[in-house]
């Protein structure tokens, strides 16, 4: 099952619907409850997602990712395009 996170744009007024997985998600939220119980800092996060490319985080799981970090959602987007680069992916 797929949730799907409707984001209203203010500036364009535009609706914007991604979608992300909640397994994916919830291994990350895993990431996050460690990350915050050591305290380290929230880039750890993403350090370990990318040492974890089996999980294959769509575009709408980085913009989630981002939320729950408390980043905006265009640092989901610089990252999943980041991951992309690096395994030579072009697809959401």
């Amino acid at each position: 099952m797929r949730l799907q996170v409707v984001e209203i744009l203010p500036a364009h007024f535009e609706e914007f619907v991604q979608e992300f997985d909640p397994e994916k998600i919830a291994v990350v939220q895993e990431l996050i409850d460690y990350q915050q119980e050591k305290g380290y800092q929230k880039g750890w996060v993403y350090y370990r997602l990318l040492e974890m490319p089996e999980l294959e985080l769509s575009l709408g799981d980085w913009r989630e990712v981002a939320r729950l970090l408390g980043y905006k959602a265009g640092w989901g987007w610089y990252k999943w395009r980041e991951m992309q680069s690096k395994n030579g992916l072009r697809s959401a």
